[in-house]
């Protein structure tokens, strides 16, 4: 895509959540459900999914629960 929105990341080491979701090597299939649970929590990094450390994964995330 050329004109793909990047976001400013808010964090050191910090990466967009789907570049990490694709090195994983996923089905398509796979990375669509992923990439609409994503959307839905409306998280683009990685950052807005764990905790401030980074450490572990927010609670809210984790059930599906949108910030």
């Amino acid at each position: 895509m050329h004109d793909a929105y990047i976001p400013n990341l808010p964090r050191i080491n910090d990466n967009a959540l789907m570049d990490y979701i694709i090195q994983l090597g996923l089905p398509t299939s796979q990375l669509t459900v992923l990439n609409a649970c994503r959307c839905y929590l409306q998280v683009i990094t990685l950052a807005d999914t764990v905790t401030a450390d980074g450490i572990k994964i927010i609670r809210r995330a984790k059930l599906g629960i949108k910030h």
